[in-house]
């Protein structure tokens, strides 16, 4: 279980490909704060996902049961910020003392990244071109969206930062949340 003294949480919430590892690296190294064991915890992630439920709460202090005192607490988890609302505000109730950091990227440069890391991974088949690789991220329908099995091709869609942005600004006060 977490330390009872330590309540203070930062998250690392997005977006993918826009340097959040390197930036969880750099700040987990400050002796004032705790990594989580791994750098994206996904704990709130399944909330976008109908009939996904949260696991218990002790799996996410898990991830911080290596800390020794420090007052703060760092995770990133870069899907967080195109899940939405719910997703902003169940991490809001679960940890009152949360800051968050929203890491944007210029938006064409990002989804170049996406494009080559999902490739990378054998994701998207070594043959589709880039610009097929758009094409089938346009056609791609709401409840496709929703499906884990299409991450892959969610690369355009998070990248109209606009549809996320407000969602958490009406859930954190202006002193709990910074975009970079």
């Amino acid at each position: 279980m977490i330390n009872e003294n330590v309540k203070n949480f930062l998250i690392i919430a997005g977006v993918g490909r826009a340097g959040t590892t390197s930036l969880f690296q750099y700040l987990a190294q400050h002796p004032d704060i705790c990594p989580s064991d791994i750098k994206e915890v996904n704990y709130f992630s399944s909330i976008r996902y109908p009939g996904y439920e949260l696991p218990p709460l002790e799996d996410y202090f898990a991830h911080f049961s290596g800390c020794k005192g420090q007052p703060i607490y760092l995770e990133a988890s870069p899907g967080y910020f195109p899940a939405g609302k719910e997703t902003a505000q169940r991490i809001a109730s679960t940890l009152p003392n949360v800051k968050v950091m929203i890491i944007l990227r210029e938006p064409v440069s990002r989804l170049i990244s996406f494009y080559h890391f999902y490739k990378s991974r054998l994701a998207i088949s070594p043959e589709k071109t880039f610009d097929t690789y758009v094409a089938q991220c346009k056609s791609l329908s709401e409840k496709d969206l929703l499906d884990p099995s299409k991450r892959a091709f969610w690369g355009l869609h998070e990248c109209f930062y606009d549809q996320f942005i407000s969602d958490w600004f009406q859930v954190f006060p202006a002193e709990k949340i910074r975009i970079f």
